[in-house]
């Protein structure tokens, strides 16, 4: 009996239980879906932060806004994105659970209801979100709320400074000043300038260390560059000849309209250790007959891998790239990459060589920028679902680390993106089927940003010294 008035009370619609955290969660799930709707995020967590200042500081109390929030924008998440069921349920779980241990936290820290309590709040916020990528690593900063963010022209320099956690701080500590700042009349003036003065600050210091394009012309430098794709994942994975004939028409009307580079998807040509040498100088041999430089993806089997290439640059390295991050459930979950930077010249631009799921972490991103990249280029493989959700997280790469970049996909979206991360030319196969689209790019000027230079450690620490500062100092 006991245990099931428990479960009653826990599941009970209280005004800071159910309701509250469902339609919080409702509105932090549908952000994360359209970029477009980021600033959701500041009433869904501030409704949150409202529901947890008010939650009974019983175990039941303090689990169940966190319980409703994590559960209803994981429903939403990945009802709409299409991952294998048993990655479903285990994001399903983790996120849930994750969001109500958050919750009893954050409760805490917001029931003080002053300036030290919000802040600390959104140290907690913006450590439990680098704690969850590194524990449970399935898509990176993807899984993170602030990766919804990328069309914001007043986070792109908090992104250059501070990359996706310095977005979390921000974006925490806004909605957690609103909390409190109805909740709190007294302390209004002094909640006011926790939500305006570190923004002010984190966007006039990111536009002081920003580096700019450093060309001789008052134009930035651009490469036009063509990006090739497959509607689906039927015959997509073709052998030496049939890949060719598929692709190399897509390279000659690329080349045709004045293509500099061009990239085609991850794991498109396939081919045995026997035959893979042989292949490869024969794709070399057709990029260079039409003056072109060729970003290939390809996969060979024993030992299996998932390569990369960089074929008649100007200046390329010896060296193929290996995928880093595998998709769980799809790919056996393996480093067999070691996110280093493997790079060339194309038309005097440097370009690096990520792999699909990589450009959800900011390990072979950062490692590329501090190499001088200013154009990464990115074969792709994606499906049904997960194709816009991609998309919307590749874009974080160039605004923390200021390259443009080329992502050429089957079963999703071919783009070409500028280094703010905004979408310079597109092409859906999955709407439009198999073809390419050509298009200038401003590059980037290869000077490494801020984010690139220190990563995630002063975030990191600033919300380490607010969250013990508030841990620490008893309530005024």
């Amino acid at each position: 009996m006991s245990r099931y008035t428990t479960v009653t009370r826990f599941l009970s619609i209280l005004p800071a239980g159910m309701l509250p955290g469902m339609a919080a969660g409702m509105a932090a799930g549908t952000s994360k879906l359209h970029p477009a709707l980021a600033w959701l995020q500041l009433p869904a967590l501030a409704l949150l932060g409202w529901s947890l200042a008010r939650a009974a500081p019983t175990p039941a109390g303090l689990l169940r806004p966190g319980f409703w929030f994590g559960a209803v924008m994981a429903g939403v998440v990945l009802g709409n994105v299409g991952v294998p069921a048993a990655a479903s349920a285990l994001l399903f779980v983790a996120l849930t659970a994750y969001w109500m241990a958050m919750g009893a936290g954050l409760s805490a820290l917001l029931r003080r209801g002053d300036l030290l309590g919000v802040t600390g709040a959104a140290g907690l916020l913006t450590l439990g979100e680098a704690a969850q990528t590194m524990a449970l690593p399935l898509f990176g900063t993807a899984q993170r709320l602030a990766s919804a963010w990328v069309e914001s022209d007043l986070m792109l320099p908090v992104a250059r400074l501070g990359g996706t956690l310095a977005i979390t701080f921000l974006v925490a500590l806004a909605a957690f000043s609103l909390s409190a700042f109805v909740a709190s009349p007294a302390r209004r003036t002094r909640i006011a300038a926790s939500l305006l003065l570190p923004l002010a600050a984190a966007s006039g210091t990111a536009a002081l260390l920003t580096p700019t394009a450093k060309q001789t012309d008052t134009e930035p430098r651009s490469l036009r560059v063509a990006v090739c794709g497959a509607q689906n994942a039927s015959g997509a994975i073709l052998t030496p000849d049939d890949f060719l004939k598929k692709y190399l028409p897509l390279l000659e009307s690329a080349a045709a309209q004045g293509a500099r580079l061009a990239v085609t998807p991850e794991m498109a040509l396939f081919a045995d250790a026997r035959e893979l040498d042989a292949t490869l100088a024969r794709c070399e041999a057709e990029a260079r007959r039409l003056n072109i430089a060729w970003a290939l993806g390809f996969s060979r089997s024993l030992p299996s891998l998932n390569q990369a290439v960089l074929l008649n640059a100007d200046k390329a390295a010896a060296d193929r790239y290996t995928k880093t991050h595998r998709v769980p459930f799809l790919e056996q979950y393996s480093r067999d990459g070691d996110a280093r930077a493997v790079t060339g010249l194309v038309g005097g631009v440097r370009v690096g060589l990520m792999i699909c799921q990589d450009d959800n972490f900011e390990d072979v991103a950062r490692n590329l920028a501090l190499a001088g990249t200013q154009l990464a280029a990115v074969p792709t493989f994606d499906w049904p679902g997960v194709d816009r959700a991609h998309l919307a997280s590749t874009r974080n790469r160039p605004r923390e680390h200021g390259f443009a970049l080329a992502r050429a996909a089957i079963g999703g979206v071919s783009a070409v993106i500028t280094p703010n991360g905004q979408i310079a030319a597109s092409r859906d196969h999955l709407l439009e089927g198999d073809g390419l689209v050509v298009a200038s790019v401003a590059v980037g000027s290869g000077a490494p940003t801020p984010h690139a230079r220190l990563g995630d450690l002063p975030v990191l620490a600033l919300s380490a010294l607010c969250l013990t500062a508030a841990s620490l100092r008893r309530k005024s």
